[in-house]
């Protein structure tokens, strides 16, 4: 170092761009421009995978299968999982229904299947945030319950 008042006038101005350039993208955050699959600061505000797949008030029950299917509005007493996107809450929150949180069967016939209901709207396609969302709960269930693979049924237009 031949000038260290040159260095550490750099060494001060990258320090003051770096925070300036930092302070923008926070304050843009939040922001339409940013949002979207890359915007921690929606992700980040989400509920967890873990406390969504914990029954409440039951014991896990042995589950066999699981069932994603997509609706246009929720159905709390046709599912264990509702995911939600922008039209009906907040764009990927996972939300238990009655069913999971006692460990009853969705089906009259008293089935081992988990149901997660995407609600899609209209449109009948999932959000990014939703896909990855439900992807993560799936993993989580799947885990947790023992449940194969090839015993995961998604809609026919889904996006893995």
């Amino acid at each position: 170092m031949k000038n260290p008042a040159r260095t550490a006038k750099v060494v001060v101005s990258l320090i003051v761009s770096m925070t300036l350039g930092a302070g923008i993208l926070m304050a843009l955050d939040d922001k339409a421009i940013s949002e979207g699959a890359f915007s921690l600061a929606s992700y980040t505000r989400l509920n967890s995978i873990d406390k969504a797949a914990n029954p409440v008030e039951a014991a896990l029950r042995q589950w066999e299968q699981v069932e994603v299917y997509c609706a246009n509005i929720s159905s709390d007493t046709d599912s264990h999982f509702t995911i939600y996107n922008d039209v009906l809450g907040e764009d990927g929150v996972i939300e238990q229904t009655n069913s999971w949180r006692k460990q009853r069967s969705c089906d009259a016939d008293g089935s081992k299947t988990i149901r997660v209901c995407v609600v899609t709207g209209v449109e009948n396609k999932p959000s990014d945030c939703q896909l990855k969302r439900t992807a993560a709960l799936i993993e989580k269930l799947r885990r947790k319950c023992g449940i194969n693979n090839r015993d995961i049924y998604y809609p026919s237009n889904w996006q893995i």
